[in-house]
């Protein structure tokens, strides 16, 4: 009985272990770091940590949980809800903005001359829509046959769709904001930068801002919860987003950092 209970007690701390590692780091996302690799995000809140890695050289990155989008030199790729690719499409022209549907897996690339939008299924290009003198894109997404822009122009920012098919537009809302950047969200939520702040509005109009520290060098979705914030001097956060969407006030957003390594 002497030897068996030390042979018990390893193999138990062996599988506590394997099952404690099994439990405590899940994937959460995938994020693009400052040189170009993406990589998974493990673990939990205060207690981060980076995966594998999935691509290099990559320029932008998006990832909502259940599809993805990549953009390389002289190619987009459309990616799969475990950050596989589903679909390559080769781009010409500098890349203005890409993003995700928030209601269906679809992916948009927009460059100077073209859109692209993206499937599992399918690659469509279109004409990229034209731009009035001043005007400046800031974010992308839309389904089924329409698209959505955010529009930066004089410190305000247009929400503007448009019909891939027939070219026809109209202005679903204005506000006022120099918006670096702009993502849309599930639940009607739209969030946007400015220097070094992060504003969510929720889907009642209402809105929470978030302080950064520094300039706001990039935002990206990670996760369904949460969007990768990179700022100028090499902070790295993961701004969680939390509540009922349903009940939009109870909807709040918070910055966790990342480990050190995502710089």
């Amino acid at each position: 009985m002497s030897l068996l209970k030390p042979i018990i007690s390893v193999a138990s701390a062996v599988w506590l272990l394997a099952a404690n590692s099994a439990l405590e780091s899940p994937r959460l996302g995938y994020l693009r770091l400052a040189d170009g690799d993406v990589r998974s995000l493990r673990g939990m809140a205060g207690a981060f940590y980076l995966g594998e890695r999935t691509a290099a050289s990559v320029l932008q990155h998006a990832f909502n949980g259940s599809a993805g989008v990549r953009t390389l030199e002289g190619s987009a790729e459309f990616l799969g809800p475990n950050g596989e690719v589903m679909r390559i499409a080769r781009i010409d022209g500098e890349v203005r903005a890409i993003g995700l549907s928030a209601i269906e897996d679809t992916a948009y690339v927009l460059t100077e001359t073209e859109l692209w939008r993206l499937s599992g299924q399918r690659a469509d290009r279109y004409a990229a829509p034209d731009l009035q003198p001043g005007e400046r894109i800031a974010g992308i997404s839309g389904a089924g046959d329409y698209i959505d822009l955010a529009i930066v122009v004089e410190e305000q920012v247009t929400l503007r769709r448009y019909w891939v098919e027939t070219g026809d537009s109209i202005i679903r809302h204005s506000f006022g904001g120099n918006a670096a950047q702009v993502l849309f969200l599930p639940h009607a939520m739209i969030l946007w930068t400015e220097s070094a702040t992060v504003h969510l509005r929720r889907a009642d109009g209402s809105e929470v801002s978030v302080d950064c520290g520094a300039e706001i060098a990039s935002v990206a979705s990670m996760s369904p919860q949460m969007v990768h914030v990179a700022t100028v001097d090499g902070r790295q956060y993961a701004l969680r987003i939390s509540g009922d969407p349903v009940v939009p006030q109870t909807v709040e957003a918070r910055l966790l950092p990342l480990p050190e390594s995502a710089e």
